[in-house]
């Protein structure tokens, strides 16, 4: 059986964009992006540091010129990123991966909206 838990409006997050709220004991975040919500448990797996709270900012892409140097650096449009505020340890919003070492991840969590509510489940 699966458990669910009501953990703020819609309302809310579009104001703030994310949300991190205790879930039966631990502390969750939830984001919410233009194509959806997603949730994650707030920590690290790097040191434990609480990862939901850093700065949540697009990919970084390097543009290369014709002799295959880096020319600039930009922003991609295609994929966002959530910094870990202690390290600098940065994941994947969609996937909850990490981007340099794909072995780690954050814990996801199912999250949906129903009557302006938002949920969380197990």
């Amino acid at each position: 059986m699966m458990t669910e838990w009501r953990v703020c409006t819609l309302a809310e997050l579009e104001e703030r964009g994310r949300s991190t709220v205790e879930v039966d004991g631990r502390s969750v975040g939830v984001f919410l992006l233009d194509d959806g919500l997603r949730a994650y448990t707030d920590i690290c797996p790097h040191q434990g540091g609480p990862v939901c709270q850093g700065k949540v900012m697009p990919r970084v892409v390097a543009l290369l010129g014709p002799d295959r140097e880096v020319v600039t650096e930009a922003y991609a449009d295609d994929a966002f990123h959530i910094v870990c505020p202690w390290h600098g340890w940065e994941f994947d919003i969609d996937s909850g991966r990490c981007v340099g070492d794909s072995r780690y991840g954050l814990q996801p969590y199912r999250v949906f909206e129903r009557d302006g509510q938002v949920y969380v489940a197990d």
